[in-house]
């Protein structure tokens, strides 16, 4: 699955507090990395282009095309993911 034709991945947070009983505090609100370039499958030329094949925010930052929009750029809120 890719997003705007790019490679992505969900960040999401739990903290568990213990384990009998199990409690556990989740928070919604997680984040979405998008990779900055269009995702190709890997072959010789592409296969070192981090831009298409990480979605690290320290990577990608660096990319002419990353976006700190916060609803549809490079690093999105996972309430704007579910939208």
């Amino acid at each position: 699955m890719l997003i705007e034709n790019k490679k992505f991945d969900l960040r999401m947070y739990l903290v568990c507090f213990g384990l009998e009983p199990m409690w556990a505090y989740a928070y919604w609100e997680g984040m979405v990395r998008i990779c900055t370039a269009d995702y190709e499958a890997p072959n010789k030329a592409n296969m070192k282009n981090v831009f298409m094949h990480l979605s690290n925010y320290s990577l990608n930052k660096e990319n002419e095309n990353f976006s700190k929009d916060l609803i549809g750029g490079s690093k999105r809120t996972f309430n704007s993911f579910l939208s």
